[in-house]
C-alpha cells in the first residue's frame, strides 16, 4: 500500500494497520452508541495520510474468505498499527495483544474519553479524545487529529519501544 497524495515522502511507502469496531457500537460502562466508522474516517485516516503513510482497516482489506490470515499479516506486518479501544471491543483489545507480542514498536492506543482501562493496559500510554456518540465535534477532531499525526510521526522515527512484551 503506498500513500497517495502525500507529503511525508519519508514514510510514502509505509502503512498504517487500524485496529477497531466498525459501524455503530454500544458502549455498555456509559451506555453510549459510538459511530467508529465517523472516527476512522474523520480522526484516524486523515491523521494517518497526513504523517505520509497508507491508512487501511480490515474491512478496506480485499481478501477471500475469512479475514483472519490478511489480519493477522497485517498485525505482523505493518509498519505502524493504531488501536482504537473505544467501546472495550474485545478483538481489538485481542489484535493489539497479538501485535505487542509480534513487534516491539510503533503501536499507537487510542481510546475515547470515557474508555475504563482495564488494569493490564492501564500502565500504557493511551491516547483520549472525546466521542459525543453518533456525532464528533468538529474542534475536538481537529486537534485530535493533529495530536495523532504528531504522534505518529515521533514514534515512526524514534525507534523507542512500546510493547509490554518486549519491555519485560
Amino acid at each position: 500500500l503506498v500513500a497517495h497524495g502525500s507529503h511525508q515522502g519519508e514514510f510514502m511507502s509505509k502503512c498504517c494497520f487500524v485496529v477497531m469496531g466498525f459501524g455503530e457500537k454500544t458502549d455498555y460502562k456509559p451506555s453510549r452508541v459510538l459511530d467508529m466508522d465517523k472516527t476512522y474516517k474523520h480522526i484516524i485516516k486523515k491523521a494517518v495520510e497526513a504523517a505520509g503513510l497508507a491508512c487501511v482497516r480490515a474491512d478496506e482489506i480485499p481478501h477471500a474468505g475469512t479475514i483472519d490470515v490478511p489480519m493477522y499479516e497485517q498485525l505482523m506486518d505493518a509498519d505502524l498499527v493504531i488501536a482504537d479501544l473505544s467501546t472495550s471491543n474485545l478483538n481489538a483489545a485481542y489484535e493489539l495483544g497479538i501485535r505487542h507480542a509480534l513487534r516491539p514498536n510503533t503501536t499507537i492506543i487510542i481510546a475515547e474519553e470515557q474508555f475504563a482501562s482495564p488494569f493490564d493496559i492501564s500502565h500504557i500510554v493511551i491516547r483520549r479524545f472525546r466521542h459525543d456518540g453518533k456525532a464528533l465535534d468538529i474542534d475536538v477532531v481537529e486537534t485530535f487529529r493533529g495530536e495523532l499525526t504528531d504522534a505518529i510521526r515521533d514514534i515512526m522515527g524514534n525507534g523507542r519501544v512500546d510493547s509490554p512484551v518486549y519491555t519485560y
